[in-house]
């Protein structure tokens, strides 16, 4: 495998990037298709792969997922694709993945989770969790499950909270925090989980103390 590109991709590789469409799933090789990931690991000069090696595995668990979830290639265009450069050269070690992992977890439970109810009517239910302290580690998920579990949240919201508050690997369950957008499943549910991928989340350490609103 040929090393990461030391910094971001430069315009010229920006501008190809813009000539071929972000397809759902993954592809044998790259005259197949591309997905999300295999663009960045293009981008990166990186052998073809939906999981570069310059890229938080976090982030492209979330990122492959999201991928998958959004209904059409004009989707992707739109959501995903002006996020692409900025995945170049995100990996970090695991307390960097981990604090990622609770950003994923915290923007699931105070942004995903409240639009998810607001679709169902259960406006109080949807107000309590905006209103939730920003989850930051195992404590904070534990108390966000339990506020989401009396508000009556539905699995999708519930599941990857309490895998957070056990300390599960995060790859196994930042994915699922994807099928509270899928559950929405409106333009502004697409646009929120996409916008979790914000500056605030590739430097998570900015995130202490912020409201939810201040991240996306």
């Amino acid at each position: 495998m040929r090393p990461c590109r030391p910094s971001l991709p430069s315009a010229m590789h920006i501008s190809l990037l813009d000539q071929f469409p972000i397809q759902r799933g993954s592809h044998p090789t790259r005259t197949d298709g591309l997905c999300a990931m295999e663009m960045v690991a293009w981008l990166a000069g990186e052998e073809h792969s939906d999981d570069p090696a310059c890229a938080c595995s976090v982030l492209a668990s979330y990122v492959r997922a999201l991928n998958d979830c959004l209904p059409s290639d004009a989707h992707r265009d739109r959501y995903l694709r002006p996020l692409l450069p900025r995945l170049v050269n995100t990996r970090g070690g695991a307390t960097l993945s981990r604090r990622r992992a609770f950003c994923i977890a915290d923007h699931g439970a105070r942004v995903l989770a409240p639009m998810l109810l607001d679709t169902k009517g259960d406006h109080d239910a949807a107000a309590r969790l905006r209103g939730l302290e920003p989850i930051t580690c195992r404590s904070d998920a534990r108390v966000a499950h339990e506020a989401a579990r009396e508000a009556g949240a539905p699995r999708s919201v519930l599941w990857p909270l309490m895998m957070a508050a056990r300390n599960h690997v995060p790859c196994n369950w930042v994915p699922a925090v994807v099928n509270m957008v899928r559950d929405i499943g409106t333009e502004a549910g697409y646009e929120a989980a996409a916008g979790l991928l914000g500056g605030s989340t590739l430097t998570p350490s900015a995130n202490r103390g912020k409201p939810a609103a201040a991240r996306v």
